[in-house]
């Protein structure tokens, strides 16, 4: 009976191995990134502090260490941002299983006055937004001023509270340095989506 135990055990550990070993290079990859400095072109060299949709506080950094899916939005949008959303979603749609979990999207709310946490979080509900792969975040003026111009994104507020801007979705690197932008609306995703498959690649390299 020992023995029938003991090769049970042998077995499960020798089909474990081959996927701890099929792992490895992300993980080794990732351990690498975290170490290594930041590129003098990365998003991450700012260092104001946001608030993600759960209300925890975060500099741009922790999104670090795999690509991410980038733009800049407003709750109240009546027209664009809705569709600036969509877009994204559709691009993640366009990815294969294996790598769409492995990408991050990222919203940051142009109206920090009116999008806290709490209607960020029910925005990403209501729009059925997975929180593994998707953040929601709210900054002061400054942060958000400063990040708009790293993206090279334009905006201005208007005396009745909305907001006109330019559409811009950003792909960024493992370590936050823009690779390629998306701009205007209704776009086709397949160039972006061929972007996020050429990093992955590269980042299991």
């Amino acid at each position: 009976m020992r023995d029938a135990r003991a090769m049970t055990r042998t077995r499960a550990g020798a089909a474990t191995f081959p996927a701890i070993l099929l792992l490895l290079p992300s993980l080794l990859w990732a351990a690498d990134t975290a170490r290594s400095p930041l590129p003098g072109l990365s998003l991450y060299n700012i260092t104001s502090q946001w608030t993600t949709q759960d209300g925890k506080p975060v500099h741009l950094d922790s999104l670090r260490g795999r690509p991410v899916v980038v733009a800049m939005i407003y709750l109240n949008c009546p027209d664009v941002c809705p569709l600036i959303a969509e877009n994204m979603e559709q691009i993640q749609a366009g990815l294969p299983k294996g790598l769409a979990s492995s990408v991050d999207f990222a919203l940051f709310t142009f109206d920090s006055a009116r999008d806290s946490p709490v209607r960020l979080k029910a925005y990403a509900s209501a729009r059925g937004l997975n929180a593994k792969n998707w953040t929601l975040f709210q900054g002061d003026e400054m942060a958000t001023r400063e990040l708009a111009a790293a993206l090279d994104v334009t905006y201005r507020k208007k005396e009745d509270g909305t907001f006109d801007h330019s559409v811009v979705i950003s792909l960024l690197d493992a370590d936050g340095v823009v690779v390629y932008r998306q701009i205007g609306l209704r776009q086709d995703t397949r160039e972006f989506v061929s972007k996020i498959r050429k990093l992955g690649i590269a980042n299991t390299k």
